[in-house]
C-alpha cells in the first residue's frame, strides 16, 4: 500500500537499473572483443617468428 506521503520511486529505480544492465551489455561485448582481438594478434606474432625462424634455418 502506498500513502500518499511516501516517495514511491520504484519508476526511477526500474529506470535505472534497465540503464545499468545496457551499459553492462555493452561492456561485456566491448571487452570480448578486445580480448579475440588480443588473441589474434598474439596468434599472428608467434606464427610470424615461427615463420621467419623457418626461413633463417634453411
Amino acid at each position: 500500500m502506498t500513502w500518499p506521503f511516501e516517495n514511491d520511486t520504484s519508476a526511477v529505480t526500474r529506470r535505472l537499473s534497465n540503464a545499468r544492465i545496457g551499459q553492462n551489455r555493452f561492456r561485456n561485448r566491448l571487452i570480448g572483443i578486445i580480448i579475440f582481438m588480443a588473441a589474434a594478434i598474439m596468434a599472428f606474432v608467434s606464427s610470424y617468428r615461427t615463420f621467419q625462424r623457418r626461413i633463417s634455418l634453411c
